[in-house]
């Protein structure tokens, strides 16, 4: 495809308090548009923008700058024009279960495990482990199961013809074999093909797991639902998403199915199981 756009928008609103800096903190931004560099200099090249209120979270600092991840990229923002909310990141887990420990290794006392979709905070870094907190526990979990909370980044509303271009691109991955934990080109599980599906049409980094994709936008009811929609569902029938697919429009969908009957990228009607397993959908 021709023409990809990032499109990188920073969203999040909360209420300032006071505190002092560490390489993990929660932000916001107090100028009315605040530009994000490639390196920590005021010379270096814009690669995003954030607006005022937005909420950011830091990853790492050097003097007058925060380090911030954004999708699969890293960025640079200067201290002067943000205030600092927390001594803390949010951040999610994004494995089926995440042993925490009392230090940061493996063999380490198990403190707790964690399902996915739990809510941490990031206090600090050790080697690949991350010291967390979770309901008043200090504990450690492996970096590469953790994910910062909706990636920092919030794609904005897609113009409806764009839609088109994301249905072609999805279609011609018809058949491509399901394996979990795959991003493609040619294996995916669910929620790494529609990543990769919108990345690879319109430049839109959606987050990587199908629960964090869940939280981008309000929730639409099956009625309301139009071509190029997100939709989620509950196929373990355990309260909480764990599928997501594209809408085709007349009651079709567009997923990688890990069904041992099919294994693989397929259109599916949104009737009988999938109905029934519906939760809600999203529009990008």
């Amino acid at each position: 495809m021709k023409n990809i756009k990032k499109i990188i928008i920073f969203s999040f609103i909360a209420l300032a308090t006071s505190v002092s800096a560490s390489n993990f903190n929660t932000v916001k931004v107090n100028a009315d548009v605040l530009n994000v560099r490639a390196s920590d200099n005021i010379d270096s090249k814009i690669i995003g923008k954030s607006i005022k209120d937005s909420v950011l979270y830091t990853v790492g600092e050097s003097d007058n700058w925060f380090k911030i991840d954004f999708g699969k990229n890293t960025g640079w923002v200067s201290k002067d024009y943000l205030d600092i909310l927390s001594e803390s990141v949010p951040v999610n887990v994004n494995a089926s279960v995440l042993n925490m420990r009392e230090s940061p290794d493996k063999d380490g006392n198990l403190l707790m495990k964690l399902t996915e979709g739990t809510d941490l905070e990031i206090l600090d870094k050790s080697g690949d482990w991350y010291e967390v907190e979770h309901n008043g526990v200090t504990g450690y979990v492996f970096e590469k199961y953790v994910s910062i909370s909706d990636e920092g980044v919030i794609p904005s509303k897609l113009p409806r013809e764009d839609i088109a271009a994301v249905i072609e691109f999805a279609k011609e991955k018809l058949g491509s074999e399901y394996v979990w934990g795959a991003n493609g080109p040619t294996q995916f599980d669910c929620s790494g093909y529609v990543k990769y599906v919108f990345e690879n049409t319109i430049g839109v980094e959606l987050p990587r797991t199908s629960y964090l994709q869940s939280r981008l936008d309000n929730k639409l009811d099956f009625s309301e639902l139009e071509t190029g929609d997100l939709v989620f569902f509950d196929t373990s029938k355990q309260g909480r998403v764990n599928h997501v697919g594209i809408y085709l429009g007349d009651g079709k969908f567009i997923h990688a199915s890990s069904a041992r009957s099919k294994k693989r990228v397929t259109i599916s009607d949104l009737s009988k199981f999938y109905k029934n397993a519906f939760k809600w959908g999203v529009r990008i």
